[in-house]
């Protein structure tokens, strides 16, 4: 069995306009609901063997809290660059490349790449939009990550700030 983490950042400010893309901080709300979900997966789910990060400032300010709040060590993070903007295939070449020891992996990016993934992980699965700090969760009954396959997941549950 192998489960997948997916997140959203958080609320990123838009202020200063002539930071590029990648370098834009998160905004108050951010701020306030990264440790929010931070505190809600640490309730009620198993925290990540390897956590892959998109590597831009808004990535890195919204998993820090995450990790404060299952209290793990920083060898568990690797910030991926590919995961800036990713597309569905870049998604499923992490995920399929994964180390077959993590039985727990989450990958941290942005939309719209990681909402049309989760989309394409089961049929259970369907949203428009994964929010801002919007996590979902699925498990796969397989062995290794080289066998996940689209539409062969199973949905375990999806959680974001505003219903919290």
């Amino acid at each position: 069995m192998k489960t997948l983490y997916l997140l959203r950042h958080a609320k990123s400010s838009w202020d200063d306009e002539s930071l590029p893309d990648n370098e834009r901080p998160l905004n108050k709300r951010g701020k306030n609901d990264a440790p929010k979900m931070g505190k809600w997966l640490q309730a009620n789910l198993k925290p990540p063997q390897l956590i892959l990060c998109s590597d831009s400032a808004r990535t890195r300010a919204t998993i820090e809290p995450v990790m404060e709040a299952w209290q793990l060590p920083a060898e568990v993070l690797r910030f991926e660059s590919s995961l800036y903007h990713a597309s569905t295939e870049t998604l499923w070449d992490l995920v399929q490349s994964c180390d077959n020891k993590i039985d727990r992996l989450m990958l941290v990016g942005h939309n719209p790449g990681l909402t049309e993934f989760a989309n394409s992980l089961c049929k259970e699965f369907e949203t428009e939009n994964i929010p801002t700090s919007g996590f979902a969760a699925f498990s796969f009954d397989i062995k290794s990550w080289e066998e996940a396959e689209a539409n062969e997941a199973q949905f375990e549950t999806y959680q974001f700030p505003k219903n919290l």
